[in-house]
C-alpha cells in the first residue's frame, strides 16, 4: 500500500521530479512512524529511520500506463538492503527525492511492507515491490 505525500504530487506534476532520471531513494522506517501526506522533507522522516538500513538508490526505474483501469504505474527493480542487523524491525519504506541536505531531500511516498517483515537477523532483506509499482496515480 502506498501513500503520496503532497510534495511527491506536486513534483511529479511540475517536473522536479522525473521518474527514471532523478535520483530517487528509499529509506526503511520502523513502525514509530505515522503517515501524514503534509510531511515535506526527508528531515521529517528521518528520526524514523532503522539504524542498520541506510538509504538505497532507486534502479530501473519506469512508468506504465494502464488505460482499463485509468492508473499510471511508477516502478523499479527491487531494494537490496544487505546484513541488516538484529534489532530494530522495518515495517514502511520511504521516498524521496535526493538532496545532501535532509530539509531539502522532498519526499515523494511511503508504502507499508506487506506481508508482515520478518525480523533482521544479520541477513539480507529485498523490497519486493507491489505488483502495482512503487506507487500509482489513477483516477
Amino acid at each position: 500500500m502506498s501513500n503520496m505525500y503532497n510534495t511527491g504530487i506536486e513534483d511529479l506534476g511540475t517536473g522536479v521530479v522525473i521518474w527514471g532520471t532523478t535520483d530517487v531513494r528509499c529509506t526503511l522506517l520502523t513502525s514509530s512512524y505515522t503517515f501524514d501526506a503534509d510531511h515535506d522533507y526527508y528531515d521529517d522522516v528521518n528520526t524514523y529511520e532503522i539504524s542498520q538500513g541506510g538509504a538505497g538508490t532507486l534502479s530501473g526505474m519506469t512508468t506504465s500506463v494502464d488505460t482499463g483501469n485509468d492508473e499510471v504505474t511508477f516502478d523499479a527493480a527491487d531494494e537490496l538492503y544487505s546484513s541488516l542487523s538484529a534489532g530494530e524491525t522495518p515495517s514502511q519504506i520511504v521516498i524521496w527525492k535526493y538532496n545532501a541536505t535532509p530539509a531539502n531531500a522532498e519526499l515523494i511516498c511511503r508504502n507499508v511492507l506487506t506481508p508482515t517483515v520478518p525480523a533482521p537477523n544479520g541477513g539480507d532483506y529485498t523490497i519486493v515491490w507491489d505488483s502495482e509499482g512503487v506507487f500509482e496515480i489513477s483516477n
